[in-house]
Formats: structure tokens, sequence, C-alpha cells
């Protein structure tokens, strides 16, 4: 007779994955990244449009900003499979509690969790550095990212219209998605 799975012998979804590492990335991930991005792109999966990613804004949007804003990287073999970053939605001083989320997975490599594990460790950043609001701006098609910033404790509070052109040359909608973050000040 077997005996029941204690909380700590019990499978965790990272056990029976393939070995993904996560680490900070640095300017010298550049062109990895950009690569997703590209790769992205030109599958109409981006809100960067469909063209390829300029490395120069990439390096500023990532690495030019406040110390507290962070991009991640998984790893599989080596290999950059996805990354993610918190980052100024804006540069207005007014908006420093507001943060935006960016994610980009390997489209051979969707669908298994990576997305998610590295949007739950950009928001345990994100609360980490006091942040009040977290954004993702998402094509409006496919639907299935904002099903995933549903999941995630994101809500609708806006788009624009016909904002994003497609590899097809037509244009899209994008959504702005949102989610609050709850932290207290020491001794409330």
């Amino acid at each position: 007779m077997s005996r029941p799975m204690n909380e700590s012998s019990a499978l965790r979804s990272e056990d029976v994955r393939p070995s993904v590492t996560m680490r900070r990335l640095e300017v010298g991930d550049l062109e990895d990244i950009a690569a997703l991005c590209d790769e992205a792109a030109f599958a109409g999966e981006s809100v960067e449009g469909p063209a390829p990613m300029d490395r120069a804004y990439l390096r500023s949007r990532l690495f030019g900003g406040e110390a507290k804003f962070e991009a991640y990287g998984l790893y599989e073999g080596g290999r950059l499979v996805a990354w993610g970053a918190l980052a100024p939605h804006t540069y207005r001083p007014v908006y420093n509690v507001c943060a935006e989320i960016s994610l980009v997975v390997a489209t051979s490599r969707r669908r298994r969790g990576l997305g998610r594990r590295l949007a739950t460790h950009l928001l345990e950043r994100a609360h980490a550095h006091r942040l009040h609001t977290v954004l993702v701006v998402l094509p409006s098609e496919p639907t299935h990212p904002m099903a995933w910033a549903v999941r995630l404790g994101f809500v609708s509070v806006g788009g624009l219209s016909g904002a994003l052109q497609t590899c097809d040359d037509e244009w899209c909608d994008i959504v702005l998605m949102q989610k609050y973050l709850a932290y207290e000040e020491p001794g409330q």
C-alpha cells in the first residue's frame, strides 16, 4: 500500500519540465532578446508591430531606465527561450509607481508555463519595489493572452482601436490591462 504524498514530497510543475533556469538579463543579452522579439513580430504576435525590433529602443527600454526596473530571461540548455521585463510605462515622474510588464516566449516553447513563471516573478519584484499599478498591453487578437492576464488578476481598463499594424498590413486593436498591487506601510 502506498503512502499518501505529503506537501514536501508532492511533485511541483517545475519538477516535471526540462531544466529551465532564470537569471537577470544584461546588455550583452540584447541580440538574443531582440531575436525573440523579431520572431514574435513576424508571427504577428507583438504589440510592437510587424517590423524587426529596433535594438537601440530595446536597449533603452530594458537597460536605460531606473534601477528598480528589471528584465529576466529563462534559459533552456543555454538558449534564451523567454524573457520578461518590469519597465517604466512612461518616464513622466508622476507615474513612478506604475510599471509595465512585457513578455516574449519563443513560439516553440509556448503553453508550457514559461510566461506565467516570468510574470509571477515580475509581479513579486513589483511588490518588492512597492509599485502601485502594473500594466500589460496586448493585441486584441488572439484572445488567449488576455485570458492569461485575467488569470493573473489583471482587468481590462481600455484600449485603442486600430492602433497596431499586423503582418497582413491590417490594423487591429490593443487592450490595456492593469493590476493594482496591495502592500502595507510598516506599522499598519
